[in-house]
């Protein structure tokens, strides 16, 4: 073990970057400057030095001592002062414990990311060769059902050619006889087919003008068909008196009297005199004028105007 002197030959900076010990201290050892070292941790302090250069504090300890008793100065009179200095802890650990912590807490935030993104991943792989799967068996049922349907073409038309082959001339004699005997008797037929039609148009004709006479005939009711529930008002316009009722089906209103109608916002439809089907949405009220046996959708200036001034 060398002695504590061979700090004088050591370069100082070094020492102090090394050991975290500052060079005023280092300074006042190598010069023995007890008033200087007395604000220092020096007992710490040489215990570093004797550990990082092999250095023997002996002689230099006995020196310290005395001038401690000399001049009454003790430990706790150093401690009252409060200028005693200690190097960085962190100097002579590896790396501080926050560090590591930090690097742990890193690590395993990565793993949690990293195990979250494969089993995401292995998750749409999954979903995808199961799409893949399913796609496959359709196919291969579709090319199922499209062999079973071209095998059974193919076996229809190979009986029906087997079938052909095995006529006989004789069976095709009989098929030119039956042919000739129909034609004779189609002739024959429409023959008497003309005359019936020529009859039958005489009475479709006297038929149609009695079913024109029939349908000139004028209506005597319109009806209502409702998806629901409906309200209906009615205002006579000789008297104008007012009535009101709920229908919830098809219902029926005269066209013998004039009157102003007022519905509710449900959808309706009605055949007109023209036998055309009016359709009216739902939302919204619906206003319709019964005069002269016919029936018209009017707005709610014309309803007002021929109700007196009045919405209802």
């Amino acid at each position: 073990m060398n002695s504590w002197k061979k700090l004088q030959d050591l370069d100082l900076r070094e020492v102090a970057a090394r050991t975290q010990i500052e060079i005023d201290f280092l300074k006042a050892l190598i010069n023995q400057d007890f008033d200087t070292l007395n604000h220092f941790n020096v007992r710490g302090f040489i215990k570093i030095l004797s550990r990082e250069y092999d250095l023997d504090f002996t002689d230099f300890n006995e020196l310290y001592e005395n001038y401690l008793n000399e001049n009454n100065l003790n430990n706790s009179y150093n401690l009252s002062k409060g200028k005693i200095i200690t190097p960085k802890i962190d100097t002579y650990t590896n790396k501080s414990s926050g560090f590591w912590i930090y690097i742990i807490v890193a690590i395993i935030v990565i793993l949690i990311f990293v195990f979250y993104y494969l089993s995401g991943f292995n998750f749409s792989l999954k979903t995808e060769e199961n799409k893949s799967s399913a796609a496959i068996v359709n196919i291969i049922g579709e090319a199922k059902t499209n062999l079973k349907e071209v095998t059974n073409n193919v076996k229809i038309i190979d009986n029906t050619q087997e079938v052909d082959e095995e006529k006989s001339p004789k069976v095709e004699e009989k098929e030119e006889n039956n042919l000739t005997n129909q034609d004779n008797f189609l002739d024959e037929n429409t023959t008497i087919n003309q005359e019936q039609n020529l009859s039958q148009e005489d009475n479709v004709t006297f038929q149609n003008d009695e079913l024109n006479i029939i349908e000139e005939k004028p209506l005597d009711e319109v009806t209502f068909k409702t998806d629901g529930k409906i309200w209906v008002g009615l205002i006579n316009l000789k008297n104008y008196k007012k009535t009101s009722f709920v229908k919830d089906k098809d219902f029926n209103l005269s066209l013998k009297e004039d009157q102003l109608v007022l519905m509710g916002a449900s959808a309706l439809s009605f055949i007109d005199e023209d036998g055309k089907e009016k359709r009216f949405p739902a939302g919204g009220s619906k206003r319709f004028l019964i005069k002269d046996g016919k029936i018209s959708n009017i707005t709610l200036s014309d309803f007002i105007k021929l109700n007196k001034g009045k919405e209802w």
